[in-house]
């Protein structure tokens, strides 16, 4: 039985990484690993059982030069070391970079393989523009570190393995693996009749950051109801206060009526909401390697999705949905109209979507 230390600052919050790094320690409890999950104590606590132990690091927000980042890494390594000391680990796993530096210094100490995976990719521009110039220097800083010293680069797009080998990884450390998911908790919809439904729904999931792109889908929504007025967009993800910048947009578009943002929601009201949906939309400038198209491909949801890395290696156009230019807001409207009339394609895409995910199961990716 495995020993495996799971090294992120923020394994209990919400958003794609913390996800995903959730869903990979629960592939690795059902191979039998001992799992000791190590996360920042700013974040909710939990109890530990049978498989997965978790410990709290301290951790103080401080925005300047992202020394909240920096007390995580300290007190990581005075955590860790007490840790390596006490239990035999086969291998470190850490989803944070700043916390790798750490994990590298215990791993060479203790002789402990240190592996990292990489979720998002730090050089592509619209990823930079998410964090501030300090944050993104360090960031950048702990990619050239990793693609010199870690043992293995584990990354969820070939967009940050081609990035990471060109920092100078070799190429037989750099390993390729997409996100996962986990069909049982996502089951597929039984009514695939929905496509005669009189209102279409159209879905989307996510933050509200400027590189998902909601602005590009907010802007297709008039030429939309415009052929197909029985539309309503439904929002999901998001707090009120970051609604409220959209209500403008809404009223200069007059779209009010035909949007409705729904917050955040339990995940079974999430599955119930993507097996109603017509189509998911996802207009995304930047991504790793999207979770949500994952949820709704499995729930039996066609899904329109931007042409980058992290979605189209998901979505294939034609066959479980379409792709469409990042960035334009015609393109998206003419693919959603394009579904929409068109009840048999529909149908036809839905019947692909769960077979084209099945590949990426949790357990098929953890025995990986």
């Amino acid at each position: 039985m495995m020993n495996i230390a799971v090294i992120n600052r923020y394994f209990w919050r919400e958003g794609g990484i913390p996800i995903a790094v959730r869903r990979w320690v629960k592939g690795l409890t059902r191979k039998r690993a001992n799992v000791v999950v190590i996360f920042a104590s700013d974040v909710r606590p939990e109890d530990s059982d049978d498989k997965v132990t978790f410990c709290r690091v301290f951790m103080k927000k401080i925005k300047f030069l992202d020394l909240g980042g920096f007390i995580f890494a300290v007190s990581l390594f005075f955590k860790m070391w007490r840790l390596c000391a006490k239990r035999k680990f086969d291998v470190l796993m850490v989803h944070d970079s700043t916390g790798f530096l750490t994990v590298y210094i215990l791993g060479k100490i203790y002789r402990i393989p240190a592996m990292i995976f990489f979720h998002g990719w730090i050089y592509n521009p619209f990823r930079e523009k998410a964090y501030s110039k300090s944050v993104t220097m360090i960031y950048k800083l702990s990619a050239h570190f990793a693609a010199k010293y870690a043992d293995a680069i584990c990354c969820v797009s070939e967009e940050i393995a081609e990035g990471m080998r060109s920092l100078g990884a070799r190429y037989e450390r750099v390993y390729l693996l997409p996100n996962a998911i986990d069909l049982d908790q996502f089951p597929q919809r039984k009514k695939l009749n929905v496509y005669y439904d009189e209102t279409k729904k159209v879905l989307y999931v996510g933050r509200f950051g400027q590189e998902k792109g909601l602005r590009y889908l907010l802007l297709a929504i008039p030429e939309v109801v415009k052929k197909v007025p029985n539309t309503e967009l439904i929002i999901l993800g998001g707090t009120k206060n970051e609604e409220e910048k959209f209500i403008s947009l809404l009223k200069r578009l007059k779209i009010n009526n035909y949007v409705k943002f729904r917050g955040k929601i339990s995940n079974k009201q999430l599955i119930k909401i993507y097996q109603e949906a017509h189509v998911l939309v996802i207009p995304s400038l930047s991504e790793g390697h999207a979770i949500v198209p994952l949820e709704a491909l499995a729930c039996g949801t066609p899904v329109i999705g931007t042409q980058i890395s992290g979605i189209k290696e998901t979505v294939m156009d034609g066959y479980n949905g379409l792709l469409v230019e990042p960035g334009n807001h015609k393109a998206i409207a003419d693919a959603i109209i394009k579904l929409l009339s068109n009840p048999d394609l529909l149908e036809k895409l839905s019947t692909n979507a769960r077979p084209s995910v099945e590949k990426l199961s949790l357990d098929k990716k953890v025995e990986e």
